[in-house]
């Protein structure tokens, strides 16, 4: 009875050893995992409170997405709902990718050591964990610990996995080995333990981003194929049950989500994205080591940029595999032949999948040879992965099994006497693959410093709006990173896949339809107060102009349309009230009756010839409701009285001054026509306000400006480097002058213009090089101003624009040749008229730069 009691002692001894041993291995390995993470993201660690990780915005996104969960919690709000971005419509987050295991370890650490801290521990413990969760999936298939650690050293430092730092929800696969593990488990040992629990990591797999279930779905096929001889024996019947209810426990699991996703898809095809024959993997990339190598990377850079050169965004992944794993693996494959087809071939078939539709080879396309994934792609459900390369992150797992079973290979021939060789050979090797993989530093990117608005906005109370502009879904990202600072909905965002209706909004608003379509507020819509109105209706409070994300030409034209100084400016923003007030956002340049009166007033001229015209825009305002609808009457008068005066128009088109609340502002544009016979002199441009019933006067007239009306043409400023030129065309643009620049085959023409009123159509600006002899071009260039980010038809009146246009000389023969330009309308084709500084038109509609000769020697015919 003795002897089995001590038996039994010493068994249970025995197992206490080895469970202590697994807690200090299990310990020892995480800590090393947590290194490994920190040297393959370095200088992450030291820079956690000012970086974040990823050299793309998509990381914004992510981080975003972590706020938001955290807010939508708090107030008891759905997660996959929200109305802070695409407001006032809101929008579906059902197929937006949240990285949940970024976002849950995010909610527990941000309250202690703030959000970008959180974010990026978060990460690092994401990337610590996929190794750490190999380590014990490979020392499952070896019993080694030695060779199971290299094994998660190559998995968690895999290449592909390291280029993806900016999006979490790619970066981890901690989930792929643990469903391994219990897969194999359940098929050799068919307990019921690992059947629910290969059905609980694979639906995990699917929460940690939903296309992860595709490789893993082929590969685990693939795996239980090859596994035949452990289920068909009659002996393991069993298998198959069980493994039809893990099935059952995944889904049941994993209905939830794929209930919410079939709930906002109608045919899934806003799932699958154009262009992904860009994004797959060249061939020669899988043995050339990564762009951003410390050693090798000037070597190497300059092959990825001839690998993916018609890729967007440059190469953002390598699918290296690397010289010490790839031999590791061939030495698993050749030793443990049965246990190594399944990984073998899962990694041919993750290869050929990865190649995409098209394959590439050095930077070149051969569509004549079929591929995998071009065969398979009809099924639909491959292409659900959008970026075919993604399916080499998954490349690591086979790898990483062979390369353990290669590693229990050498360590086999490594004398075990000394327990330190085979911990020394493991370590070098583990080294060299590290050093293989390096990509340091790695791409990180500033956390920017916010305008002090934003937590003055946080503060401000009250629920409502902000408007961002320029409106730029890549650039919205941005603004999403911001929101996370003043907290308020905006009205853009940017979401993984985007529904239609979250743009009804934007599609309906005339201003915001207008700023979306062209980049530009339409001048048509003179009604400001009436389009801002209808914002602070939706819940809008402040229009956020971002100076640093936009030129200084659109910052001038949004400026003068709204008509209001900012209530916050610095080198970053611009902020406006939605709904201004007079006293403090606008001021009356003079107040002509009944609370009304400019703004701004804007001439288009201050010389001109009789018989031409001139235009007048004027941004008004009030300070109480006018009550009564108002005429504008424009005159040229002198001291001996009014010369000239204009018939009276509204003051504003299509919004009578009688509907114009108090704070209302408004444009109106107005044409002073000069009679032929008025005398030369110089006449004050005096506006009066006039009741259209009876056409009385309204108070006094008020003196706008001046004009010189001379015989002689107007003598106008230019650079003074410039050659003056004081050209028109078509009675709306005046080119006053010009500068031509000439490097070799590179000609750089600067035009001078200024709007002679405001236009109605965006007109194309061409320039000839031209034979003198046939009048034909040699060479030219059409455009429309600043390369068509600033036409016409958003000219002010009087505005003067400053465009640069480039002509190439390459192919031109040798010969010497003139300049012309001129101006056409590109919906039409016809061109302006164009009159001279002498007053003679000019025919054909181009005027040819008199005295400019371009002269070209040794291109031959």
């Amino acid at each position: 009875m003795s002897k089995r009691n001590n038996t039994r002692k010493e068994c249970l001894t025995t197992s206490r050893r080895k469970q202590q041993g697994g807690i200090h291995t299990g310990f020892v390995v995480f800590w090393l995992c947590a290194g490994l993470a920190v040297v393959a993201t370095w200088p992450l660690a030291i820079q956690m409170h000012t970086h974040l990780p990823g050299t793309s915005d998509d990381k914004l996104i992510h981080y975003w997405n972590s706020w938001w969960v955290q807010r939508a919690l708090s107030s008891g709000q759905s997660p996959f709902y929200t109305r802070y971005l695409f407001y006032p419509v809101g929008v579906s987050l059902a197929t937006h990718n949240i990285a949940w295991f970024n976002v849950l370890p995010w909610l527990l650490l941000e309250p202690i050591v703030g959000g970008i801290r959180a974010y990026n521990l978060a990460l690092l413990l994401n990337l610590t964990l996929c190794g750490y969760t190999f380590f014990w999936f490979a020392k499952e298939l070896t019993g080694d610990s030695r060779a199971a650690f290299l094994a998660g050293v190559i998995y968690q430092t895999w290449p592909f996995r390291l280029t993806q730092i900016g999006h979490p929800n790619l970066l981890s696969t901690l989930w792929v080995p643990v469903f391994f593990l219990f897969l194999i488990r359940t098929i050799r040992q068919g307990r019921w333990r690992d059947t629910w629990l290969t059905g609980l990591s694979f639906a995990l797999v699917g929460y940690t981003r939903w296309q992860q279930l595709i490789p893993v779905t082929i590969t685990g096929l693939v795996y239980f194929a090859c596994a035949a001889p452990h289920w068909l024996p009659r002996n393991k019947r069993h298998v198959l049950p069980r493994l039809a209810v893990a099935g059952c426990v995944a889904v049941v699991l994993l209905m939830p989500a794929v209930l919410l996703l079939a709930g906002h898809t109608d045919d899934g095809s806003n799932l699958i994205r154009a262009g992904e024959e860009r994004m797959q993997a060249d061939m020669l990339a899988y043995i050339t080591p990564s762009g951003s190598h410390p050693l090798l990377g000037k070597y190497t850079e300059p092959l990825y940029d001839r690998y993916y050169h018609n890729r967007p965004g440059g190469h953002l992944s390598t699918a290296y595999i690397g010289l010490v794993p790839l031999l590791l693996a061939l030495a698993g494959a050749l030793t443990k032949r049965w246990a190594g087809l399944s990984w073998g071939l899962m990694a041919i078939i993750l290869i050929l999948l990865a190649l995409g539709p098209l394959l590439r080879i050095n930077g070149q396309l051969y569509p004549q040879i079929p591929t995998l994934y071009g065969l398979l792609s009809p099924l639909g459900v491959i292409r659900l992965m959008r970026e075919p390369d993604r399916f080499d992150l998954f490349l690591a797992l086979p790898v990483s099994v062979l390369a353990a079973y290669g590693m229990q290979a050498v360590l086999s021939g490594v004398r075990r006497r000394t327990w330190w060789i085979p911990t020394f050979v493991t370590a070098l090797l583990s080294g060299l693959i590290l050093l293989e993989y390096l990509a340091i530093p790695a791409g990180l990117t500033p956390v920017p410093r916010f305008p002090s608005f934003y937590e003055q906005l946080a503060e401000e109370p009250g629920d409502f709006a902000v408007l961002n502009l320029p409106f730029d879904p890549l650039i919205a990202k941005r603004y999403m990173l911001a929101q996370t600072v003043h907290g308020h909905p905006m009205v853009e965002g940017h979401v993984s896949r985007r529904p239609a209706e979250a743009t009804a909004f934007l599609d309906t608003h005339p201003m915001l339809r207008s700023l979306r379509q062209t980049e530009e507020i339409d001048p048509r819509l003179t009604d400001v107060s009436r389009q801002m109105q209808t914002l602070q209706d939706a819940g809008f409070r402040y229009i956020i102009v971002h100076k640093d994300l936009i030129g200084a030409d659109r910052v001038y034209h949004w400026r003068r349309y709204l008509l209001t100084k900012p209530r916050f400016e610095d080198g970053q923003i611009a902020v406006h009230a939605i709904v201004p007030l007079a006293g403090r956002d606008f001021e009356l340049v003079e107040e002509l009756v009944s609370g009304i009166g400019p703004v701004r007033v804007i001439t288009s001229t201050s010389c001109l010839n009789p018989g031409r015209t001139m235009s007048v825009d004027i941004g008004w305002g009030t300070k109480a409701a006018p009550a009564q609808d108002l005429y504008v009457e424009l005159a040229l008068a002198t001291d001996r009285g009014i010369a000239h005066h204009e018939p009276a128009v509204p003051v504003s088109s299509g919004w009578s001054t009688r509907e114009w609340p108090a704070n209302a502002l408004a444009w109106g544009y107005y044409v002073l026509h000069v009679p032929p016979s008025l005398p030369a002199d110089i006449y004050d441009i005096r506006l009066a306000l006039v009741d259209p019933a009876t056409g009385t006067r309204k108070g006094q007239r008020f003196t706008l400006g001046q004009v010189t009306v001379t015989e002689p043409p107007c003598v106008l400023q230019v650079p003074p480097d410039a050659v003056g030129v004081n050209a028109v065309f078509g009675d709306q643009l005046r080119l006053l002058g010009y500068q031509l620049h000439r490097d070799g085959d590179h000609l750089r023409l600067v035009l001078h213009w200024r709007a002679e009123r405001r236009m109605d159509s965006d007109y194309t600006i061409f320039v000839h090089v031209f034979d003198p002899a046939t009048a034909i071009p040699v060479a030219q260039d059409d455009s429309m101003p600043h390369r068509g980010a600033l036409p016409t038809r958003l000219w002010g009146s009087g505005e003067a624009v400053r465009d640069v246009i480039p002509v190439f000389l390459d192919g031109v023969p040798d010969g010497d040749y003139g300049v012309a330009v001129g101006v056409y309308d590109a919906t039409t084709m016809e061109r302006l008229p164009v009159v001279d500084a002498t007053g003679q038109p000019r025919p054909d509609g181009r005027l040819v730069l008199a005295g400019e000769t371009i002269s070209v020697a040794g291109h031959g015919p």
